[in-house]
């Protein structure tokens, strides 16, 4: 099922993980963002007229593969991200949100590419259609942001214990409760026949299983002969059923169909899957922890762009080796259900039948599917020694507790690496191995230690690490700056150090001035009573973060807007 939705997963995790972190500091190509768009729509449109007679599917694909590219290539050489950011000023959209954006773009203008111009005018009509199959990963996801965005601006952030869960919790209730309506009203589904329905319903009972709508399979989504399921919890959960099937099978071959997918149903598969698809979330989640940890230890920083392929490329692993292990299984369990259910002869016709409507090989298999003629052969084993069916079951059920103890143990290793437990073990372990050992060819290391310190609220031993490693490096704008933070934030009653952190930040904004540190300049000039100067610095700063809006993860563009307002309203 997650099929029909690849490409947008793939072109949103390449461009949050491998074109944001790689744009250029200028533009190569000085376009501006709706000439851009424009640009890509066009191109998307022509690329669509290139067919090819090659019955490779990769050659087909070439249209849809060439428009991939160029939107990735635009976005990174018009620097797109950033000035879609900042062309409507007042939106303050952050990273997800122009993400989001591009994936929109990117979603119709593969659309374009997919269909050559007909004569008979079936151009727009198969573009809309190619829409629709996409559509409810759109929903889904524009879903997520949208109630992400809501939490994060009426939840403040000590409220959430921890934000893994609530991000987990939230994914968890979209896929379950609103994904499966999506798909369904998207595609534009139709019931099938009553008469074929009742059919369906009393072999679903046979199997005690339940769905809330038995629906065929629109001829835009596919045309292929097949059968799925959709959703795990019965109140949002659909039984498709494409119309090929209804032509050609017998009555006893369909329900020998809606055994099989009723098995899945039994044993919980699809349940299975949304664990594993969230298990590879945390997975992911904890090498980016992992990758900042080694960043963090040894002052090794590997590219982002490089990080951003290797994810891609386990996303790549993960769908070829974990589900398509996964699938294989669950799938010949289901098999087995609908042999139990109906005997060999229904099935094995029914699958044969379908084989020959998709023009399938009878031993052609694929990475999550055996062969129909391998799966025969094992129900005609299960005919002859029926304890293969026990023995396989086992399997399955090791199966399922290995993922549940793995997505346990995911689950508890990335809860446990936003703690503050696990932050205060780091703390101690790094500043145990590194600090006295630390020379001043090792500036970073030695700030990154001062910064543990004053996380810890060991602000006087902070102080003295960052004034050592301004006497190793005097202009090193990060001393500097956070130097200057400490004491504005710890020491405002001594009026010594406040004039220190206004120089102190002053040199920095000299040397580097980013937003943060403008920030911190700000805040020097407002504990002085030199409010306008606040003002108009933390104006600057709130311009500078707002131009480049990879360098603001960590606070946001909100951070800027509302410390520029305080001093604005302070001053008046």
């Amino acid at each position: 099922m997650f099929l029909p939705f690849l490409p947008l997963i793939i072109a949103s995790l390449g461009l949050s993980l491998v074109v944001l972190p790689m744009l250029p500091d200028e533009a190569v190509i000085p376009l501006e963002p709706i000439e851009t768009l424009i640009l890509l729509l066009i191109s998307s449109l022509l690329l669509g007229q290139w067919q090819s007679q090659s019955n490779r599917l990769w050659i087909q694909a070439f249209p849809r593969w060439a428009v991939a590219g160029l939107w990735a290539g635009l976005s990174w050489a018009t620097r797109l991200p950033i000035e879609l950011a900042t062309y409507w000023e007042s939106m303050r959209m952050d990273q997800a949100t122009v993400i989001f954006l591009l994936v929109l773009v990117y979603w119709i203008a593969d659309s374009f590419a997919a269909h050559p111009w007909r004569i008979d005018g079936q151009k727009w009509l198969k573009t809309i259609q190619t829409l629709r199959l996409q559509l409810p990963l759109i929903l889904i996801t524009g879903l997520h942001l949208g109630l992400t965005l809501l939490l994060d601006k009426t939840i403040p952030d000590e409220a959430v214990s921890n934000q893994v869960l609530v991000e987990l919790g939230l994914s968890v209730l979209i896929l379950l409760g609103a994904a499966p309506w999506f798909v369904v009203l998207s595609w534009g589904v139709q019931p099938v026949p009553s008469d074929v329905k009742d059919e369906i319903a009393a072999e679903l009972k046979a199997n005690r299983t339940s769905v809330q709508g038995v629906f065929c399979w629109p001829g835009h989504i596919t045309q292929t002969a097949t059968a799925g399921v959709i959703g795990i919890l019965p109140w949002a959960r659909f039984l498709l059923v494409s119309p090929q099937l209804l032509t050609h099978l017998s009555s006893q071959e369909l329900r020998a169909v809606v055994a099989h997918e009723a098995g899945h149903l039994r044993r919980w598969h699809l349940f299975f899957y949304a664990l594993a698809f969230l298990g590879f979330v945390e997975l992911l989640f904890l090498i980016l922890v992992g990758v900042e940890f080694t960043q963090w230890t040894t002052g090794v920083t590997a590219p982002d762009w490089l990080q951003g392929f290797l994810l891609v490329g386990l996303l790549a692993l993960f769908l070829r080796g974990g589900i398509g292990f996964l699938s294989r299984n669950f799938e010949r369990q289901a098999d087995c259900n609908a042999f139990l259910r109906c005997g060999w002869e229904p099935f094995a016709t029914a699958l044969k039948k379908v084989g020959y409507l998709n023009r399938i090989a009878l031993h052609q298999d694929n990475w999550h599917h055996y062969g129909i003629q391998q799966r025969l052969e094992f129900l005609k084993l299960c005919e002859e020694q029926p304890e293969r069916v026990t023995q396989h079951d086992q399997r399955v059920r090791t199966i399922q507790s290995g993922c549940l103890l793995l997505f346990g143990f995911l689950l508890s290793a990335s809860v446990y690496s936003t703690s503050q437990h696990a932050k205060e073990s780091l703390i101690f372990w790094q500043l145990e191995n590194i600090v006295s050992e630390i020379t001043p060819a090792d500036v970073g290391l030695l700030i990154q230690a001062a910064n543990t310190f004053y996380e810890k609220s060991e602000f006087e031993r902070a102080e003295e690490l960052y004034r050592k490693a301004l006497a190793w490096e005097p202009e090193n704008p990060r001393a500097l700056n956070n130097l200057a933070w400490l004491l504005t934030q710890h020491f405002a009653e001594q009026p010594l150090k406040v004039q220190e952190s206004v120089a102190l930040a002053e040199r920095a904004v000299a040397l580097e001035p980013a937003a943060y540190i403008l920030d911190t300049l700000a805040e020097s000039y407002a504990l002085q009573g030199r409010w306008q100067e606040a003002a108009d610095t933390a104006k600057t700063a709130l311009e500078r973060a707002e131009s480049d809006i990879r360098n603001v993860d960590h606070m946001g563009l909100r951070y800027y807007q509302d410390r520029m307002e305080h001093f604005q309203h302070t001053r008046l």
